[in-house]
């Protein structure tokens, strides 16, 4: 989903912090010798990533009585912003859990290596503005989930502004880096990155549209990764990497299918998705089976099921007019998620007129991912 404003909020029932992989750039875990799926390169192994699924649940899992559930989140506004402790409060009372959690964009029209306000004193500012509120402070056990741009417009939106190949040529490590160290010194222990989120969309300026901007994409995504994973390590911070693209296809252009897009399970802690209901997108077939070209709720649960990695649906949501919520909620049912993390609902009167009601949607949603589905 298109947004400029930079910065959600989580509610997620959460524990503590800790476990996983402990900022590691490479998963604890022997190799196995059950082979590679189709399409998937040599190197990548299923055991492998099952036992760092795991690992991540137990860093981030729900309460010991359902220890390995979904998270429950919630938009309202930013830290800070009038408004933002009453909408947590009412979405905390309907579904019963105190945030936990908090969803965070850097936004695209932040120049990378800006020492004013890009990717590093951004992180930072946000990190403070966290810990200082009562619904996002890191002594909750507060876990930043971060959006991480791979591209610049001074609009903020795209596409025809990637940075894939000076990201992978190490030109914005500094900043990266910075992010992360950003967020450890404010005091929160576990961090999620979503580098590039949505890319395979046509309005964010590192939006793929070609087989050339591909290979770059790759390389900067894997290279990502590298460099958040050792600065975790070296902050002493667990850190996750979410891939995750749009529900759909190349909707930038290209002939690429969304297999193509994928780095790599040696590059990935989370495989998720962003997918919305009316009115963002109305009339959504929830149910789709999707195919090669068409990235579907069905089968990123499928794919993730098959790598043995962590699912989330990151990005969601929608008032039910059109049963997006109910219809979710059988997709489920009939798609079990093997290692579920967390579900990113969007609630507030801010980005593109999505103003849905918080206690009727964070109802529908704890009956679909709660009662219905534990």
């Amino acid at each position: 989903m298109n947004k400029s404003i930079v910065a959600c909020a989580i509610v997620a029932m959460l524990s503590g912090c800790g476990g996983g992989n402990n900022g590691s750039d490479t998963p604890a875990v022997a190799n196995s010798a059950s082979g590679p799926t189709a399409k998937i390169p040599a190197t990548d192994n299923v055991l492998a990533n099952q036992l760092k699924s795991a690992a991540i649940q137990k860093a981030i899992a729900k309460p010991s009585s359902t220890p390995y559930g979904w998270w429950f989140a919630n938009y309202c506004s930013e830290p800070g912003q009038t408004g933002f402790d009453s909408c947590q409060s009412s979405y905390t009372s309907t579904i019963g859990g105190a945030p936990k959690g908090w969803l965070t964009y850097l936004a695209a029209n932040y120049t990378p290596n800006d020492p004013s306000f890009g990717w590093a004193a951004a992180s930072n500012y946000y990190a403070m503005q966290g810990a200082a509120d009562s619904y996002t402070s890191p002594s909750n056990g507060t876990i930043p989930i971060i959006g991480l741009p791979m591209g610049y417009s001074a609009s903020g939106n795209g596409p025809g502004g990637d940075l894939f190949s000076a990201i992978a040529n190490g030109t914005y490590d500094t900043s990266i880096k910075g992010s992360v160290d950003a967020w450890a010194k404010a005091g929160y222990t576990t961090l999620v990155y979503r580098p590039g989120w949505e890319f395979n969309g046509n309005w964010y300026p590192w939006s793929v549209q070609n087989s050339t901007q591909l290979t770059n994409f790759i390389q900067a995504f894997q290279h990502m990764y590298t460099v958040l994973h050792n600065e975790a390590k070296a902050d002493g911070v667990n850190l996750y990497v979410e891939w995750n693209p749009n529900t759909g296809g190349n909707q930038a252009g290209g002939t690429s299918t969304w297999m193509d897009w994928w780095p790599g399970s040696s590059y990935v802690d989370i495989v998720a998705i962003d997918s919305y209901g009316y009115p963002v997108n109305a009339g959504a077939n929830v149910s789709d089976a999707g195919s090669s070209t068409d990235y579907s709720i069905i089968q990123s649960i499928n794919f993730a099921n098959t790598e043995g990695m962590l699912w989330s649906l990151t990005e969601t949501g929608g008032d039910n007019s059109d049963n997006f919520i109910t219809d979710l909620g059988s997709v489920l049912k009939n798609n079990p998620v093997q290692y579920n993390s967390f579900v990113g609902l969007w609630n507030t009167t801010q980005g593109g007129g999505v103003e849905w009601s918080a206690g009727s949607e964070a109802s529908a949603y704890y009956t679909t991912f709660v009662t219905d589905n534990p």
